[in-house]
C-alpha cells in the first residue's frame, strides 16, 4: 500500500518537503486538492482522507521566488504555519531534551545513567547546536556510550564548534569535577580528544592546537 493509502482516516507526515522533486510537487497538489489518487500501474482512482502535516529546514517561499518550489502547492500547505526555533533559541529545552535522551540511552545500552555533570551541562547550554536536536542526541549518544559509570560528565562530550560540521575547529570540554584533574591529565585528554576529531591524524591534529606534532608521540 502506498502512503496516502495507509494514512486513509489519520495523519500523514510529509518531512523535508523543501526538497520534493517538481514532478513529484504536482502529484502531491493534486491529491491535497482533489483528494484522489491512482496506484502506479493502475488506472482506477482512490480517494484519502486524511490529516497532512508538512515539515521543512528550507525557506519556502524563498524557493517559490527561486523558481524551485510550486507557488499553488506553497499555498496549498501553508493553511496553519508553525515555526519551531532553533534550538540555540530555546536552550531552556535542553535539560529536559537530555533527560529523555539519557533515560532512552541508558535503556538501549543496559547502563544505569542516571545523569550529566554540572560542568557537562554547562557545555551543552554553552554551545549554539547548528545540528539542533540532532546533533544533541547525536552528542548524548556518544557520551552515554563511552561513559563507565551513572555520569555523563563534560569529558565524555565531544562538541564540534564549526557551523558546516568540519573538523577544522573544535570545542573540547574537560572534566574538572574528576578527583584526578591535573594539568597533565588535561593536556592529555586534550590531545586525544583532538586526535579522535582527527581520525587519527597526528599532523592534522598538531595542525588544529598549533602544537609540536612529536607531543602526540611523546604521549603514546
Amino acid at each position: 500500500e502506498g502512503k496516502f493509502a495507509l494514512a486513509h482516516g489519520g495523519t500523514i507526515l510529509l518531512d523535508e518537503i523543501g526538497d520534493m522533486p517538481a514532478v513529484l510537487q504536482a502529484k502531491l497538489l493534486r491529491v491535497l486538492q482533489e483528494r484522489v489518487y491512482e496506484k502506479l500501474g493502475s488506472n482506477v482512482t482512490f480517494r484519502t482522507e486524511c490529516r497532512v502535516i508538512t515539515a521543512t529546514h528550507r525557506d519556502l517561499g524563498l524557493l517559490v521566488k527561486e523558481g524551485l518550489f510550486r507557488e499553488d502547492l506553497y499555498y496549498r500547505i501553508n493553511t496553519f504555519p508553525i515555526f519551531l526555533p532553533p534550538l540555540r533559541q530555546r536552550k531552556e529545552d535542553i535539560p529536559l531534551l537530555t533527560d529523555r535522551f539519557i533515560a532512552q540511552f541508558s535503556r538501549e545500552l543496559g547502563k544505569q545513567i542516571t545523569g550529566v555533570s554540572r560542568n557537562a551541562m554547562k557545555a551543552l547550554m554553552d554551545y549554539h547546536w547548528p545540528g539542533n536536536v540532532r546533533e544533541l542526541k547525536n552528542c548524548l549518544e556518544r557520551a552515554a556510550i563511552v561513559t563507565d559509570g551513572n555520569l555523563i560528565r563534560s569529558s565524555h562530550l565531544i562538541i564540534n564548534a564549526t557551523e558546516g560540521g568540519m573538523a577544522n575547529s573544535f570545542r573540547i570540554t574537560v572534566d574538572l569535577d574528576h578527583p584526578d584533574t591535573s594539568l597533565e591529565n588535561i593536556t592529555g585528554e586534550v590531545l586525544k580528544k583532538t586526535l579522535d576529531l582527527c581520525g587519527g591524524n597526528k599532523s592534522r591534529a598538531a595542525e588544529a592546537l598549533n602544537v609540536d606534532r612529536k607531543m602526540f608521540y611523546r604521549r603514546g
